[in-house]
């Protein structure tokens, strides 16, 4: 790996840690806790199963994401994007509750998925 490749990843990185307002590791999420936001409307903003499907694979409407094992930084730095607003709306989520989404998008398929995807292929 270049060097300006590692310092780009080291910016990036931190740039999510700013974005999910975490300073040390995430708190421990509950996926049954998790499910409970996934499946729930909040006022207007519906809930995440009506966009990402009820087993999170995406797709369901506008075009949205697999978002099956994301880990809790990739959820924060989406859903605390000032710039690009996540379409589907943004509701206040705690860093816990945060925790307890990427617990229950990870028991679809197991393990989070890495945030450079790449890494992941490079290393098998």
């Amino acid at each position: 790996m270049k060097l300006a490749d590692a310092r780009n990843r080291l910016l990036i990185a931190g740039v999510l840690a700013f974005l999910c307002g975490c300073q040390g590791q995430a708190p421990t999420g509950d996926a049954a806790r998790g499910e409970s936001l996934y499946t729930t409307s909040v006022g207007a903003i519906p809930s995440c199963l009506l966009c990402h499907c009820a087993d999170a694979s995406g797709g369901c409407r506008m075009d949205s994401p697999d978002i099956r094992g994301q880990s809790f930084v990739q959820l924060a730095a989406v859903l605390r994007d000032t710039v690009n607003v996540h379409p589907g709306g943004v509701r206040d989520l705690s860093d816990q509750e945060i925790a307890d989404l990427a617990a229950y998008l990870g028991s679809f398929n197991g393990a989070p998925k890495t945030i450079f995807p790449e890494d992941a292929v490079a290393s098998e």
